[in-house]
């Protein structure tokens, strides 16, 4: 049962009885409407597809047959079977946060659900039909012309302006947790990690650690709205590179090596306080510069224009404080100059046409 539910006198619920209690004043029911308090009953959505799976958690697209509508069941997958109530606090934690965000570019959600025991919850969001991760995994060609990047960027760095000037801060902002629908339109999804930026407890877990900033790999004793701006600029670059993430790496040693042989090492004059970072003891630097090298980087792969380098440089910032917000990202030049982003009608046949391909592909295995 579930505390705080209402109990009324048997005589309103005969046939509804799901539990009788009784106490020195009489005899009362919890009738079945209550005993979930009013959480509907995964039950009640049928499956359809898995949509992708981690270790942490799980989307499956399902029809909600009340409503006869399609949508997404997220069930978060626990590392720990004896750690429930943990889970627990995660996810009130992500509902507490998501049920407040109405955007269009923020995965909407509806409710939660239970399962067979009242520690089995699910969250229930919009439909979605597709994960970036997977079309950067399968190389499809159209994700990477420029003017579709254009778009997939605005559309991030919209979400991202709504969530911040609402004072939340992602945190796990990385391919696996942005989606699309089939007209085109991304999503922003997975706040399990999310923080209110005045929330105490700053830890991160289980998060994709080759998009993490630098003030969360050398363990800065805050951080906030720009460690996802700084995400944002490592999708940015996998995308026109069409391979993985520039600054890639197994452990926090070898991301921050990656990092500084390509923006060099700072110091506290571009970064005040840089020296005095915890996470900078357990680093051993080679081959140390002090010289920004983005501009030679990319010529050497992919080529980029002037207004292309000169708005990584302005994500790529080391102090946080300076880096560039997701509002002024939006008004850059990079996203004016030809190719701009494409329509999001061309998204939407782009997405469409990737679907079409899969499901004739299904169809002959």
């Amino acid at each position: 049962m579930i505390p705080g539910l209402d109990v009324c006198p048997p005589s309103e619920y005969e046939a509804d009885v799901a539990l009788e209690l009784k106490s020195f004043t009489g005899t009362f029911c919890i009738p079945k409407s209550k005993i979930y308090g009013g959480c509907r009953r995964i039950v009640e959505f049928e499956k359809k597809s898995m949509l992708k799976g981690t270790t942490s958690w799980v989307y499956r697209k399902c029809l909600d047959v009340r409503k006869n509508i399609e949508v997404c069941v997220k069930k978060s997958k626990s590392a720990d079977k004896n750690n429930i109530e943990k889970d627990l606090a995660i996810l009130r934690r992500e509902i507490q946060i998501v049920r407040l965000l109405k955007d269009q570019n923020v995965m909407e959600f509806y409710e939660p659900a239970v399962g067979e025991t009242l520690e089995n919850v699910y969250l229930i969001f919009e439909c979605c039909d597709l994960f970036l991760s997977d079309l950067i995994e399968q190389k499809v060609d159209a994700l990477f012309h420029k003017a579709v990047v254009k778009n997939i960027m605005m559309q991030t760095f919209r979400a991202l302006d709504y969530i911040h000037k609402h004072h939340i801060v992602h945190r796990d902002l990385n391919p696996k947790n942005l989606m699309f629908r089939k007209d085109g339109i991304l999503k922003l999804a997975n706040f399990e990690n999310a923080r209110e930026l005045d929330n105490p407890d700053m830890k991160l877990e289980s998060t994709c650690k080759n998009y993490h900033a630098p003030e969360l790999i050398l363990k800065a004793a805050t951080h906030g709205t720009a460690v996802d701006i700084w995400a944002a600029g490592c999708l940015i670059c996998e995308l026109l590179l069409r391979e993985s993430n520039i600054f890639c790496g197994n452990t926090y040693e070898l991301i921050y090596q990656n990092i500084i042989n390509i923006l060099g090492v700072p110091n506290n004059n571009l970064w005040p306080g840089y020296s005095d970072l915890p996470g900078l003891k357990q680093m051993e630097i080679t081959n140390a510069h002090s010289y920004n090298c983005l501009n030679i980087f990319f010529k050497r792969s992919y080529p980029q224009s002037t207004e292309t380098i000169e708005f990584l440089k302005k994500v790529f910032i080391y102090d946080p404080s300076k880096r560039i917000t997701a509002e002024k990202c939006l008004q850059h030049p990079f996203f004016l100059e030809i190719p701009s982003g494409c329509p999001q009608k061309e998204m939407s046949k782009v997405l469409n046409e990737i679907l079409q391909r899969r499901k004739a592909i299904s169809k002959t295995q």
